[in-house]
């Protein structure tokens, strides 16, 4: 009896043991499986964090696009800042007074040289095209006469013949040397002598310049150019006859003629500046080594006007006879409001200025003008000294207010 109830004890707690062992390995599992979940979350929470960096750096790359993107907006609109019109500020200046007259550019009497025959004969061109205008070198040959044709006053026959009268003087001279210091032949007579061999030597050398090859030629004295020809291919002309009047290219006069009004203040001016019809440009006597010559001290009966002459350098863009605007400086003048012409702007018979209020905005203001020198003129009335003005440009102002849209400003004050 007592053996079966240990045996029944002894079976119940082997299954006791058995129960508590499969519970054991089940919370085991259990544990486990948790462990591989949580395992999975700390993988998706890494994925998370990695597709958060992915984000950052999408993020950066597009503020980088964004900036580069602004940067060369700024750049393309920087670009496109053109320089289509100049300010600067308005300041008081010197100007002298100016005598405005009409003038002309003539050549310097020192300047223009006549060709004359040297022999007469049959002239013919050097070259074909000896015209007007044409351009010459020194020395260079713009005729030549041909005395072959011709029975008398053959230049082969003078040169000929001054030849032998040379070289036979300068025989008589040499031998009257010797003669004279051994006081065979007297000094009077040795001074005859030498007085014929110079005489004939002098037109010996002066044929001998223009005759060459059976022809006597006709140069050019220095670099100048044509301004008349007197005479046609093939023409028969005397010695001394005018061929061409030529000018040298070195000194030009600009003749002002001024009214007898301006007479009291003739004796201020020393320089002018001047321009030609139609053309911008404008020159200045002083930038040409201009000097005043003369000026009319008198009135011409019928004549109203006093001549006012100018010497200036030879300029290839002067012609001759050419009509000029002269403006007469005179006397100098302080605190005067003076500003670039290009700075105008007329309208009806109105001249305005573009006044700067704030950058790039204008108010077109009426201005009084005064004397000017063709570059710069004198504002009376309508500008104030430190106001900011367009000086360049300002025709593209106007157009551009027509608008709404001012042009780009190159920021030079």
């Amino acid at each position: 009896m007592k053996k079966s109830i240990i045996l029944l004890v002894a079976s119940f707690y082997i299954i006791m043991m058995s129960c508590q062992n499969n519970d054991h390995t089940n919370d085991e599992h259990n544990h486990k499986q948790e462990s591989a979940e949580h395992d999975h979350e700390g993988h998706d929470h890494e994925n998370e964090e990695h597709d958060h960096d992915h984000e950052e750096v999408e993020s950066e790359v597009s503020h980088d696009h964004v900036n580069e993107h602004d940067n060369e907006h700024e750049e393309h609109a920087h670009e496109g800042h053109h320089h289509d019109y100049t300010t600067a500020k308005v300041e008081l200046m010197s100007f002298n007074q100016i005598i405005k007259a009409s003038g002309e550019i003539q050549s310097s009497v020192n300047s223009e040289k006549v060709l004359v025959a040297t022999n007469s004969g049959i002239v013919h061109y050097a070259d074909q095209k000896i015209i007007e205008g044409m351009v010459l070198k020194a020395g260079q040959t713009v005729f030549y006469i041909s005395g072959e044709e011709m029975v008398d006053d053959n230049i082969s026959v003078k040169y000929d013949q001054k030849k032998a009268a040379y070289e036979k003087s300068k025989y008589d001279y040499e031998r009257a040397e010797q003669l004279v210091k051994q006081n065979i032949i007297s000094d009077r007579e040795f001074q005859k002598i030498k007085l014929e061999y110079l005489n004939i030597k002098s037109e010996f050398e002066l044929i001998s310049k223009s005759y060459k090859k059976g022809r006597g030629n006709i140069t050019s004295p220095s670099k100048a150019f044509i301004k008349t020809v007197f005479v046609e291919e093939g023409q028969y002309v005397e010695a001394g006859e005018k061929l061409a009047c030529v000018i040298k290219q070195d000194k030009l006069v600009l003749r002002a003629e001024v009214s007898q009004k301006y007479l009291n203040k003739l004796s201020d001016i020393k320089s002018a500046t001047f321009l030609l019809p139609n053309n911008s440009k404008i020159y200045n006597t002083e930038e040409l080594n201009g000097n005043l010559l003369t000026y009319g001290k008198s009135l011409n009966a019928g004549n109203f006007y006093i001549p006012v002459n100018f010497e200036i350098d030879y300029n290839n863009e002067l012609f001759p006879g050419s009509f000029v605007q002269v403006f007469l400086k005179g006397k100098k003048e302080n605190n005067l409001i003076v500003i670039p012409k290009t700075s105008l702007i007329e309208d009806q018979e109105h001249y305005f200025v573009y006044v700067e209020e704030s950058h790039d905005k204008f108010l077109k203001r009426q201005v009084k003008l005064g004397s000017q020198d063709g570059e710069n003129i004198v504002i009376l009335n309508g500008l104030k000294v430190g106001e900011t003005i367009v000086t360049q440009g300002a025709y593209f102002v106007k157009l551009a207010s027509m608008t709404s849209t001012l042009p780009a400003h190159n920021h030079s004050h």
